[in-house]
């Protein structure tokens, strides 16, 4: 059994080969506040500030963790100082800057 394409009746539902015809509706709009990376880029980076200061109070206990966390504290602040310089670039109309920032 043949499937009809999409927007179209299945045969005998109103003639052979007629067609439908689909709402078109515009896609759903996510709200901004979803859509935006700053918060998560500033809690990103203060959680490894955190991790890393708890790691530094905690002594020897907690040493080898150490490098993970200044590690994730460094990702933290040049992924931040990226977002920032692609933004303004953006903003500027510069060509190599990335759309939509």
């Amino acid at each position: 059994m043949r499937t009809a394409p999409y927007g179209t009746q299945p045969r005998g539902a109103h003639g052979p080969g007629s067609v439908v015809a689909v709402s078109e509706s515009p896609d759903p709009r996510i709200p901004a506040r979803l859509t935006d990376p700053r918060p998560v880029i500033v809690i990103g980076t203060l959680a490894w500030l955190v991790a890393t200061g708890v790691v530094l109070a905690s002594g020897d206990r907690w040493a080898s963790a150490l490098p993970i966390c200044w590690a994730g504290l460094a990702l933290g602040v040049l992924g931040s100082l990226l977002f920032v310089v692609q933004r303004r670039a953006s903003r500027r109309g510069r060509r190599t800057a990335q759309r939509g920032l």
